[in-house]
């Protein structure tokens, strides 16, 4: 009961099942694990009130419907823990959300690839922001396909190298990549 790593791992684990579990009463799933989340790392904040991982997962959640608040977690949460490559790309979501930042979000993002080269969300990621903020589809096809080289059945590139090639007008092209991806998850 005083492990606080414990609190911010059930937190996390409660929101991702719920998050991504297709059940027909799914929003309001998400909603308590959100709240039960929230509960969660306010406990794990009692135990330890300097656990950088327990202001990122609070910045996690607050991103959900509190920008300043989840910007201003990550930014703590950093501060404690200055080598989370995940909490960068957490930064790097919120930040994009502002249009005049989103050359600061790209910097953070960049930062959480230097941290973790091997994991393929922070390029996908990258991906979409090249994608959508500078319309560089070229850029982000490169980037999904060196994705693709490294893991060829990862979801997320798939499904965003079936859109890239579409906005591309390689309909023809994008069509494997939509299979591909529907047949990992259908």
């Amino acid at each position: 009961p005083g492990f606080a790593a414990a609190y911010i791992s059930l937190a996390d684990a409660g929101l991702f099942v719920a998050e991504y579990e297709g059940t027909q009463d799914r929003q309001a799933r998400f909603e308590a694990a959100l709240r039960r989340g929230q509960e969660l790392v306010e406990k794990a904040l009692a135990l330890d009130p300097d656990n950088g991982d327990a202001y990122l997962a609070r910045a996690h959640l607050a991103a959900f419907d509190d920008l300043a608040a989840a910007e201003a977690d990550y930014r703590r949460g950093l501060e404690l823990s200055p080598n989370s490559a995940k909490g960068y790309a957490g930064l790097a979501t919120v930040l994009y959300e502002t249009p005049s930042r989103r050359e600061e979000a790209l910097e953070m993002l960049e930062r959480a690839r230097k941290l973790d080269p091997l994991e393929p969300a922070h390029d996908v990621t990258k991906a979409v922001f090249l994608m959508y903020e500078r319309g560089d589809v070229v850029a982000a096809a490169e980037l999904l396909g060196e994705v693709l080289n490294e893991h060829p059945q990862y979801l997320p590139a798939l499904q965003r190298m079936c859109e890239v090639r579409f906005l591309m007008g390689l309909l023809a092209d994008g069509i494997p990549y939509c299979e591909q991806a529907l047949a990992l998850d259908p």
